[in-house]
Order: structure tokens, then sequence, then C-alpha cells
């Protein structure tokens, strides 16, 4: 999952206002958002975990795939919490995947998610879809029409990159 690249990255040791992820997804996928958005949430309990215990890897997938050893009883319940809410996470987003939809509460909770209703026609058919959901975390499904498959990313991040997105 390039979710797991994401958290990785946001878990990073490093000052957040000189860090951001951009993630581009020329077809649009409202299952893209949709996976950064559960990123977003499990990101509360995952970040404070990394910086708590000090953990490394710090992408949730391979610090799951090796046992980790908690240092003590403390940190094997919050490991126990901490994975818990991983596969919960992972199984929402592969379900979501596999039946190619949202859940329906779900969208009604973040205002993201109305672009898909108004602008998104088709993967090859829709304006550009911006989406910032963290300060460092920004989704770009970049414009495409039927007459231009492709709509340059530049044109957009400049557009962001000055405050007119």
């Amino acid at each position: 999952m390039v979710i797991n690249t994401v958290l990785s990255v946001m878990a990073y040791d490093y000052p957040s206002e000189k860090l951001s992820v951009y993630l581009s997804d020329d077809g649009g996928s409202i299952l893209t958002f949709y996976a950064l958005y559960e990123a977003s949430l499990f990101s509360k309990s995952w970040l404070p975990y990394c910086r708590k215990y000090d953990i490394e890897p710090r992408s949730p997938a391979a610090y799951f795939a090796s046992p980790p050893k908690p240092n003590d009883d403390a940190h094997s319940a919050d490991l126990s919490s901490i994975k818990k809410l991983y596969e919960k996470m992972q199984q929402r987003i592969e379900t979501s995947t596999k039946f190619n939809r949202i859940p329906e509460e779900v969208s009604a909770q973040h205002k993201g998610f109305s672009q898909w209703g108004k602008s998104y026609n088709s993967k090859n058919d829709h304006d550009t879809i911006l989406q910032v959901s963290f300060l460092i975390v920004c989704l770009l499904g970049k414009q495409k029409t039927v007459e231009s498959q492709n709509i340059f990313k530049k044109k957009q991040m400049f557009k962001f990159s000055q405050g007119h997105i």
C-alpha cells in the first residue's frame, strides 16, 4: 500500500514545516483519497507511537512484518492496540478497493469526498482534484479531458504553491 510510504514519511524525525508529501493520482480515484483519509485517522495514533518508542522502521507494514520487541508491559499493550488499529484501517481500505466504493457514512465526514460528485465523470474526463489532508500531505488528481489526456501537473502545482487552488 502506498499509504505505508506516506505514513513512514510523516513519521520522520524532521520538522513538519519542512516536509511535504505530494501524492499524484492520474486517475483521480476516490479510493486513493479514501486511503489517505484513513491513513490520516490512523496517523493520529501511529505518529505518537513512533515518537514515544522511537521505533524503526516507521512504515507500519515493515514494522509489523518483523516481530517488534516491546520493552515493557505498557509498550506491549500499546503495540497490541496500534497493530489492531492498523489492521482495521488496512481492512477498510481493502474492502473499499474490492467493491470500488467507499462507505456512505465516511463520504459525509470530509468535504473532499464531494469533489467526485461534482466534476468527476470518469478517470479520463475530470477536473483537477486537489485536497490537502494535513499540512504536509497533498493529493493531486490532475485534470484530464477527452480532448487532451494530460494537463500537466506543473500547472496545477504552480497554482497550488501560489495559493490559487
